[in-house]
């Protein structure tokens, strides 16, 4: 049996309190379309074929570290203002949780 869900970390702490006996999937889909929409936010559209890329041999981890770093090294601009927004509205803390 398979536990298939989004990147949300809700949807991992339920697989983990009541599912852990499934195999956890990350639904391809939805982590792809993150990536994308964050790659764009970030004014760097060719870094999604990199997330993809990570995404699709399960390395996500890759692509949280490195939205990460970008998103604390921007610099003081109207781009960082934007990110500091909520998850909701920002896409690349949308990706990054």
């Amino acid at each position: 049996m398979a536990f298939v869900a989004d990147g949300a970390s809700v949807n991992w702490a339920i697989h983990k309190q009541h599912f852990s006996q499934m195999i956890g999937i990350l639904d391809l889909t939805h982590a792809l379309s993150y990536a994308w929409k964050a790659a764009k936010a970030l004014g760097e559209p060719a870094a999604y074929q990199r997330y993809a890329t990570w995404i699709w041999q399960g390395e996500v981890k890759k692509v949280i570290d490195e939205l990460t770093q970008r998103r604390s090294t921007l610099n003081a601009s109207a781009e960082e203002s934007t990110l500091q927004d909520s998850a909701a509205e920002n896409p690349v803390q949308r990706a990054i949780t």
